[in-house]
């Protein structure tokens, strides 16, 4: 139920954090880290649940707890992003409850990187990485939603956000 990095504003990744974590220049550092990979000439694709969006939307695990002007938001800052850096960055959206799935990031053929919680667990081995890769491919043939749809999707499901 996470959100991708570069998706994220600085009060997804302060509440995130936590409040012991709630260094103002950790909290800046990790967004500085985030726009840099909004910069041109990034190529991206994302696959991301609906799941892990409505739960923002309807404000439930993680989410239960942020106030809804956060989620709102957020889900506003996601639509222009995805409108702003499109089709640089495309984001399949998948049914969760098909395809599971833990957050990973390949880089080309080189690496492979899972999340963990606190710490990544990467990857060099070509095999390893031709398997990522392959899973990665069947999330987007399975998509429901594609890369051009996603700022009507985000903004349709926000009609239903609610006050939790």
């Amino acid at each position: 139920y996470r959100l991708p990095d570069i998706l994220r504003m600085s009060e997804i990744v302060a509440w995130e954090l936590g409040p012991d974590n709630d260094d103002p220049e950790v909290i800046e550092t990790i967004v500085s880290s985030l726009d840099y990979n909004r910069g041109p000439g990034t190529d991206m694709k994302i696959c991301l649940s609906t799941q892990t969006i409505t739960s923002l939307i309807d404000g439930i695990f993680p989410w239960d707890g942020l106030p809804v002007s956060v989620r709102r938001a957020q889900i506003d800052h996601m639509v222009e992003q995805v409108e702003a850096l499109y089709p640089s960055l495309r984001i399949f959206l998948f049914d969760g409850r098909q395809h599971h799935t833990v957050p990973y990031t390949i880089f080309g053929t080189q690496r492979a990187a899972i999340y963990a919680g606190s710490q990544y667990i990467v990857f060099t081995d070509q095999p390893t990485i031709r398997q990522m890769q392959r899973h990665f491919d069947s999330l987007i043939r399975t998509s429901a939603t594609q890369p051009h749809e996603v700022s009507r999707w985000l903004r349709q499901a926000a009609m239903t956000i609610r006050n939790r």
